[in-house]
């Protein structure tokens, strides 16, 4: 009888034991869990927010489990607010924090936190997007965030900020391209105020487009393949009459055969607009125009092709108007036609959601 009560004995610690282990890994299994769900995007959100919950219960200082919460609390106050997430007060920045605190050299949390407190606090927002750029200088899902953040900066702050953190990053594209664009958004604004009839200096306006192309050409040089840098710098290019190198930009572009949709959509409106105004190519501009209204990617690029196209056609004779609107009929019905299937197959808004956090490639663990 001894022998029998030693071994339930023996049974009943190893049965505890085995609970303690289950109970042990069960944050974990929680956590990976969240992660999975924060991968398959917006559909997902609410799912991952539980599951990190949990993970969190178990495990309240783990710092992976802490960042990943902070990011899907961020994610859904933006679809909440269809976007507007700048608001210090909230679940979202709190535990951005709390992530940062745990995880202090984690820049994309940094510059998360840096759009959270953007109206409340500029001076330590601005703070951490210095510290992000100069932790990643060029790395894809921070850089995205750290231009969401400049496009609600003054162009001077945004500047003075880029311009420091291209000295110690020389190298980085990013920081060029947006150097670039800061130039580009003041040669605009300096020769609108030109148009208006106001003095503006016109060798301060020279200088603004010089130091564009220059930026663009160093973006271009770093980073060749990136569609959106050498429309930019061709674009820049046909700002200074400098027609002959925006005309091989271009060119080359459009033989690129390794171009999405998207991108030749975009390099065909682009090449239009180029054509346009500054060659005077009414004839090609169309033709450019067309091609881009062709694709049916509903942006704004194809937008500004169909713009364009029907203010050429009100300029033009009866013949040739009726040809364009024609056109634009015809593709408008393929349009129609096309969408009528996906009507039967697409059952939430949230698949939209999905599709483009898939697309994106958000950072993950």
């Amino acid at each position: 009888m001894n022998d029998v009560d030693a071994y339930i004995g023996k049974l009943e610690n190893i049965n505890k034991g085995f609970t303690t282990a289950i109970k042990g890994s069960l944050p974990s299994i929680h956590g990976e869990k969240a992660w999975s769900f924060l991968r398959l995007g917006g559909l997902f959100y609410k799912g991952a927010k539980e599951s990190f919950q949990k993970a969190l219960k178990g495990d309240p200082d783990n710092a992976s489990f802490n960042v990943g919460y902070a990011l899907v609390l961020y994610r859904l106050e933006g679809l909440a607010r269809k976007g507007f997430v700048r608001n210090a007060h909230t679940e979202g920045a709190t535990q951005l924090r709390k992530a940062l605190s745990l995880e202090p050299d984690n820049t994309e949390v940094m510059v998360l936190l840096a759009l959270k407190l953007q109206n409340q606090s500029r001076h330590e927002s601005m703070k951490l997007i210095k510290e992000a750029l100069r932790l990643s200088p060029d790395v894809p899902h921070v850089i995205r965030y750290v231009a969401e953040f400049f496009r609600h900066e003054g162009i001077n702050e945004t500047l003075e900020v880029l311009e420091k953190a291209v000295k110690l990053s020389p190298n980085s594209s990013f920081m060029h391209y947006q150097i670039g664009q800061c130039h580009k958004n003041q040669f605009n604004q300096m020769s609108e105020q030109k148009r208006k009839g106001r003095w503006v200096n016109a060798r301060q306006i020279k200088e603004k487009m010089e130091l564009c192309i220059h930026h663009f050409s160093r973006a271009v040089e770093l980073k060749p393949s990136n569609v959106q840098f050498r429309l930019n710098l061709a674009e820049a290019y046909g700002d200074n009459y400098q027609l002959e190198e925006a005309m091989k930009i271009f060119t080359n572009l459009l033989k690129d055969e390794s171009l999405s949709d998207s991108d030749k959509q975009q390099c065909y409106s682009g090449f239009g607009l180029f054509l346009f105004f500054k060659k005077k190519d009414e004839d090609g501009a169309v033709t450019q125009f067309k091609k881009a209204y062709q694709i049916p990617i509903e942006s704004w690029d194809r937008n500004k092709a169909r713009k364009r196209l029907k203010q050429i056609a009100n300029q033009k004779r009866v013949g040739e108007a009726s040809e364009i609107l024609e056109f634009l009929a015809t593709e408008d019905k393929k349009g129609r036609n096309a969408q009528e299937p996906r009507r039967v197959e697409v059952h939430s808004s949230d698949t939209d959601d999905l599709t483009d956090a898939l697309g994106k490639g958000m950072k993950l663990k």
